[in-house]
């Protein structure tokens, strides 16, 4: 029995803690949607950079392809040039190439000290698809072998042309011109007798 002066106990209070509202395992709603913003925005800047990569590398592949297309139409340019020089220049002499047949037309070279050789011809048959005309050099030294001077280009309208830029030798050292059919791609020496010949004097 209590006296009027005793205390009654407390009663212990009982604490519950709760996550605020709109939180997950504790982290706040807006931190979860920052962070998918932070993912999406990554995901966006990866493919934003690979799309602008390769832009650029299909640019710059572009920008080399007409770069030597500019190259190429350059040195046909040069060329074409050259060769109306030597052709038009009244130092360069003239030189006969009959065929050995009658029937095919003849050619005539164009030989400048300092510009090369030209040789042309008009109404020159085709050789095949898998063959070509290639221009040689026959040197006067007894015993010395045939050189190179490159291939004819045949050109529309039945025109056949050659440039030779830098000869091997010189016109005096040379005896005559030929010029055989050979492989595409020319031979290192001549694989058939010449179907055009003409002497140097």
């Amino acid at each position: 029995m209590r006296t009027p002066y005793e205390k009654k106990p407390k009663l212990a209070s009982t604490v519950i803690f709760r996550a605020p509202t709109g939180s997950r395992g504790g982290v706040p709603w807006w931190m979860w949607a920052g962070l998918a913003a932070l993912v999406l925005l990554s995901v966006y800047s990866v493919q934003d950079t690979r799309r602008i990569e390769n832009e650029l590398r299909l640019a710059q592949e572009q920008a080399a392809l007409v770069a030597r297309e500019r190259e190429e139409m350059g040195k046909k340019v040069a060329l074409a040039q050259r060769e109306r020089s030597i052709v038009m220049d009244q130092a360069s002499v003239q030189i006969a190439i009959p065929a050995v047949s009658k029937d095919v037309p003849a050619m005539r070279a164009y030989w400048h000290a300092q510009l090369g050789i030209v040789v042309a011809g008009a109404n020159i048959p085709a050789p095949p698809s898998n063959r070509a005309l290639q221009l040689w050099l026959i040197p006067r030294a007894a015993g010395s072998k045939p050189l190179s001077a490159g291939l004819l280009e045949q050109r529309p309208g039945g025109s056949c042309v050659g440039l030779v830029p830098e000869p091997q030798i010189t016109m005096s050292d040379t005896k005559a011109l030929a010029i055989t059919e050979e492989p595409a791609g020319g031979s290192a020496q001549p694989t058939s007798s010449p179907r055009w010949v003409g002497g140097v004097t």
